[in-house]
């Protein structure tokens, strides 16, 4: 993208600047060529995110000059796009719940779909009364627990939709709970949420002396000192701990800072459930871009149910309620695996806007 050049009346050349609505103009133009679905407005969040301008200054000022310092930016953000990189990721932004959220390689995108399962959980935690199913919301809020957080999306947006709830937040990815961690800071719920990093409910299999293969399986629990840093935000730098650190309310009150046992009313999660096979067959923007540890399945897209639901068979107490994110064609067989430990009353299917059966919500009316 270049300024166009045009001669003065005394034959000199000069530059005459692009206006903004050129530069957009151009960026649609590229990415219309290059096959890329909605070109206009991705074109348009790109200019904003050059300029650092919202929606109303773009359109309210897309007549003065696009500055020539921010061209090469510009061109190189649309090539990335060009290239299949997912615009989340250029930007560094997805909105959830009407929520911003800094979003980087190093987690999933967060999806619509998703939304519906936090609608669900919040419908159901508020039926129950802000304070849990029976006492005053000061002496005994909701326990939340959100499995494999990513970018935080779920554990945030409850965190800031139902205030009186507790929630923590677990990943494997350390990258992961650093991008979650982040957007708690942003939207002011650092301070009621408890991180933790490991493999699934393996921490409290090992707080409760369970035993088994889930127990080990690649487990990044996390025990003594090293344990409380990460549930502190330990890096300084990150201007995440100090006073608006986590609460340390799933921690034992003993000197070696070992887990408390899983005490949660509700257990929600979008974990992997993409079949290996199936990936290859995704958008170049999933497939080559998103991690792959936050896609893969196993071979059925079940792997990380089946470990799940073994995990919780091991836990002394069962959540309430255990909500979980299916893909397509899975909530039978989800179903099925919850219905066998026989701890809830009921398991219903929620679908999504296109009527895919997306969530399998299991229930102990107690």
């Amino acid at each position: 993208m270049k300024s166009s050049e045009n001669r003065n009346g005394t034959g000199n050349q000069t530059t005459r600047k692009r206006t903004v609505r050129e530069a957009y103009r151009w960026a649609s133009s590229l990415l219309l060529r290059g096959g890329i679905e909605d070109a206009d407005r991705h074109a348009e969040w790109l200019v904003q995110e050059v300029l650092g301008w919202d929606r109303t200054q773009f359109l309210l000022r897309w007549d003065e000059p696009f500055p020539l310092e921010k061209e090469a930016e510009l061109e190189q953000m649309a090539e990335r796009r060009l290239k299949g990189e997912p615009l989340q990721y250029i930007i560094g932004e997805q909105e959830f719940y009407g929520l911003p959220f800094r979003v980087n390689p190093a987690v999933l995108i967060p999806r619509p779909e998703t939304e519906l399962l936090v609608e669900e959980v919040i419908k159901r935690g508020k039926a129950w009364g802000a304070g849990g199913t029976a006492a005053a919301p000061a002496e005994a809020p909701l326990r939340v627990i959100d499995v494999g957080t990513g970018s935080g999306a779920i554990a945030v947006t409850l965190a800031v939709k139902c205030p009186a709830w507790q929630i923590t937040a677990t990943d494997i990815s350390a990258a992961a709970l650093e991008t979650a961690r982040g957007n708690a800071a942003r939207h002011g719920v650092m301070d009621r949420i408890t991180w933790v990093q490991g493999d699934l409910l393996s921490p409290w299999l090992a707080a409760d002396g369970s035993s088994g293969s889930s127990g080990s399986n690649g487990s990044n629990a996390l025990d003594g000192s090293s344990a409380s840093e990460e549930l502190q935000g330990s890096k300084e730098s990150d201007g995440l701990s100090g006073s608006n650190g986590p609460n340390r309310s799933n921690r034992s009150n003993g000197s070696n800072g070992s887990m408390a046992p899983f005490d949660y009313d509700i257990l929600v999660s979008n974990p992997p459930y993409i079949p290996d096979d199936e990936i290859e067959t995704l958008q170049v923007e999933v497939r080559q871009y998103e991690p792959r540890s936050a896609l893969s399945g196993g071979p059925d897209g079940l792997h990380i149910y089946a470990r799940l639901v073994e995990q919780l068979q091991q836990l002394e107490r069962k959540p309430r309620l255990v909500a979980l994110e299916v893909g397509q064609g899975q909530h039978e067989a989800v179903g099925k695996m919850l219905a066998k430990l026989n701890e809830w009353d009921e398991i219903t299917y929620v679908p999504d806007l296109a009527g895919i059966q997306r969530h399998v919500i299991a229930m102990r009316r107690d």
